[in-house]
């Protein structure tokens, strides 16, 4: 629906944090890494089967209540109205043989199989929210990914700087891909607590915005 957005800016962030994580991984498994134009949305779902880790760097959105008022998008599941952003959005179906739009919602990561993955991180805004429904429960992307099979999944609950971001997700990786690596969720922990410690320091403000709207799901082993 048109409720959606108008356009999507590039993050210059992304790119600094992609290297950043290729860095921390470097020379413990190989890694696909697909960005800029490689990175549409037929190409992604076929890159993340079968994958132990994924992580997705780009826009994230829940239109739940930005389209409330849209007639389009009032009969609509919620799990169409929330997803990631990624090549081609802003020219929507230039596939047109595949029908790829550039928008993978929850109700499109619900098919994919994730079953073999241990880990999926969602650095985009929003993408750990989603909408209550009666006898339904929660409808969003943590709905769908756990449906597909991933054991631990970790998203963000508001907008975030992706400069920010893009540090908090290189130390995420060095802890838990270090020595005495880490399991996920501390290894999150470990790094929100870095970026608290330096802003403090550095800013005389721990800045929480920047980086405690991550939260990690699902496995905490």
């Amino acid at each position: 629906p048109s409720c959606l957005s108008d356009g999507w800016d590039a993050l210059p962030g992304t790119a600094v944090e992609v290297a950043r994580i290729q860095k921390a991984w470097r020379g413990r498994e190989p890694i696909t890494v697909l960005s800029g134009d490689d990175a549409r949305e037929g190409s992604v779902i076929a890159a993340m089967p079968h994958q132990r880790v994924v992580h997705l760097a780009t826009h994230g959105f829940f239109a739940v209540d930005a389209c409330a008022d849209d007639p389009d998008a009032a009969a609509m599941d919620p799990m169409v109205l929330s997803g990631l952003v990624l090549a081609g959005a802003n020219s929507p179906m230039t596939d047109p043989e595949l029908k790829h739009d550039g928008l993978l919602t929850a109700a499109e990561f619900r098919a994919i199989d994730l079953t073999g993955t241990e880990l999926v991180v969602l650095s985009a805004c929003e993408t750990g929210l989603g909408e209550i429904q009666s006898g339904e429960g929660v409808l969003g992307l943590r709905r769908a990914l756990t449906a597909s099979g991933a054991r631990t999944l970790i998203m963000s609950l508001w907008s975030i700087p992706d400069e920010a971001t893009a540090g908090l997700m290189s130390d995420f990786y060095h802890n838990l891909n270090g020595r005495r690596a880490l399991p996920p969720v501390e290894a999150l922990r470990r790094a929100q607590l870095g970026a608290l410690h330096r802003n403090r320091t550095e800013n005389a403000d721990g800045r929480p915005s920047e980086w405690a709207a991550f939260v990690a799901s699902g496995d905490r082993s």
